[in-house]
């Protein structure tokens, strides 16, 4: 789907890339075979044409820092870079993360509050990365993360809320995973705070390692949650566009 983007290009938005796809420009390759393309002067698609070669090398090179943040739309980023995701999910208290999950579809990380959550370690982890995939990480994990660790987290990210909200799909993670059927071990639903009031109140770790089961089934669920909402996506660009 990144191949068939154009709405990085300065001066096209969502309707003049629509225009491009109705005419036959599919991807980047054809427009670059294009000796004319309507509605785009000559000297712009010169400038566009040196953007595609440019992005292309970059996407050679597997550096997905080359691409911008594209909000809604960094969905289209996620087959190209899908071997070097990191799915995100934290846990908080009093507005301060005490909880913080990443997977990267081989293995899981867990950071906890006063024993390994660690600056260094967290930007260790995404500088291996390419990419971040969240539940509503946008307007929340994201901001608090980057309080909290006083830093700035850069990489291209997909927000699943919203691309389940143009879906149809309302509510939460766990509401959507009962809608798209995607299982959930009965006793890891609840309130994920009072498990860690309740350890921190006690010590007792049986409150922890439950709140760490809860918080790994968040994370790995985002996993076909990103691969379902990624693949109908895809499925309707080819249903209105792509023949």
């Amino acid at each position: 789907m990144l191949l068939s983007s154009f709405c990085f290009l300065p001066g096209i938005g969502e309707k003049k890339e629509v225009a491009l796809w109705e005419q036959g420009i599919l991807t980047w390759d054809r427009f670059l075979q294009a000796e004319r393309v309507r509605g785009i002067a000559p000297a712009t698609k010169q400038h566009y044409d040196e953007i595609l070669l440019c992005l292309r090398r970059e996407l050679a090179e597997n550096n997905s820092n080359a691409f911008a943040d594209w909000g809604s739309e960094s969905w289209r980023l996620y087959n190209a870079f899908k071997d070097h995701v990191l799915f995100l999910d934290i846990e908080t208290d009093q507005d301060e993360p005490t909880v913080i999950g990443m997977y990267d579809k081989e293995r899981t990380m867990v950071m906890v509050r006063g024993m390994n959550m660690e600056k260094a370690l967290f930007e260790q982890t995404l500088k291996e990365k390419k990419l971040l995939v969240t539940y509503n990480g946008r307007s929340f994990d994201v901001p608090r993360l980057e309080r909290y660790f006083k830093t700035i987290i850069s990489l291209p990210h997909i927000d699943l809320r919203g691309l389940c909200q143009r879906m149809g799909l309302q509510g939460g993670l766990k509401d959507i995973e009962q809608q798209l059927g995607i299982p959930r071990p009965p006793h890891l639903h609840g309130h994920p705070i009072e498990l860690w009031r309740s350890f921190f109140a006690s010590g007792d770790r049986e409150y922890l390692d439950l709140l760490i089961q809860y918080n790994e089934e968040d994370t790995v669920n985002l996993h076909p949650l990103m691969e379902i909402v990624y693949s109908r996506l895809v499925q309707n660009w080819r249903d209105a566009y792509g023949h």
